[in-house]
């Protein structure tokens, strides 16, 4: 029987996000099991221009 596979989605595409850095520590800790895979999924390689903001629209205006 093949072990689940458990994804930790990077939802975050900005630049200077602060994503990476959790997503890493998760993974790390996450890793130290074995009855399960872990995969990191970042969004940031997947095309999506129209989110591609430097900050939220809360904390700074749109460039479009």
């Amino acid at each position: 029987m093949s072990k689940p596979k458990l994804a930790i989605v990077i939802a975050s595409i900005r630049p200077n996000r602060f994503a990476d850095h959790a997503a890493r520590w998760i993974a790390e800790i996450a890793r130290q099991r074995d009855d399960f895979q872990v995969e990191v999924v970042d969004l940031r390689d997947y095309p999506m221009p129209m989110f591609a903001e430097q900050a939220s629209s809360a904390w700074a205006p749109s460039r479009d």
